[in-house]
């Protein structure tokens, strides 16, 4: 609600400040001919339309500003350099948390930037990134059929022995983890890395006896197991 809000009166403002003048010169050009409610609609009129151009041009001007530092994220992320990566990731969420863009409009952009966050944060590989809170949690949570970042997320979660580390958020964890095994539970590939997690949070739960049997039940995993 507050995001459009300020979308809302920001655009206001700027529209009002070129449209009331306007409307005030079109008032005057109609003279005495107009007169009662007429010059109060044709008012409202000019102040409607200057605002939906507003609107429509703040988004626009936003949403290219996010895809443009968005791409340059990625650009440099494969060249190798982290840091002006996370700088222009930093500056397209900074566009997308401002003023330009009209928030309905702007999920499936949202989604893109949040998408772009997760796997930049995974793939700096530092462990804060993998707690309840960070992008990596929120996308998962929202995108849990994402089988890439998905598998990338648990690979990593094993790998920094995270079950030890997420006390503070651990009704989280296991709520994330939960939802990936619901997701994922016929998924072979998935299973010994669900398994992994699962083990290193010491999970006795349905979902976790569920998976362990689907694994002990397996032939090639069995084994392992």
């Amino acid at each position: 609600m507050i995001p459009l809000l300020r979308h809302f009166s920001i655009s206001l403002w700027v529209s009002g400040l070129v449209s009331l003048p306007l409307s005030l010169y079109l008032i005057s050009l109609a003279g005495p001919a107009w007169d009662g409610a007429i010059p109060g609609i044709l008012a409202g009129l000019v102040v409607a339309l200057f605002f939906g151009l507003t609107s429509v041009s703040f988004h626009h001007a936003g949403k290219k500003m996010v895809l443009s530092n968005v791409r340059e994220g990625e650009i440099w992320e494969q060249a190798g350099m982290g840091e002006k990566a996370g700088k222009s990731y930093l500056s397209a969420l900074r566009i997308y948390d401002s003023f330009l863009l009209f928030p309905p409009a702007g999920r499936s952009l949202g989604k893109r930037l949040v998408h772009a966050l997760a796997r930049f944060s995974l793939e700096s590989g530092a462990a804060e990134n993998l707690l309840p809170g960070s992008h990596v949690h929120r996308y998962l949570r929202s995108n849990p059929r994402d089988n890439v970042m998905a598998k990338f997320w648990l690979g990593r979660f094993s790998k920094n022995n995270m079950g030890a580390g997420v006390e503070k958020g651990l009704e989280q964890a296991f709520g994330l983890l939960t939802l990936l095994a619901r997701v994922h539970q016929d998924n072979d590939g998935m299973l010994p890395l669900l398994a992994d997690a699962f083990v290193s949070l010491g999970r006795t739960d349905y979902w976790a006896r569920s998976l362990y049997e689907k694994v002990l039940n397996h032939p090639e995993l069995k084994a392992v197991y």
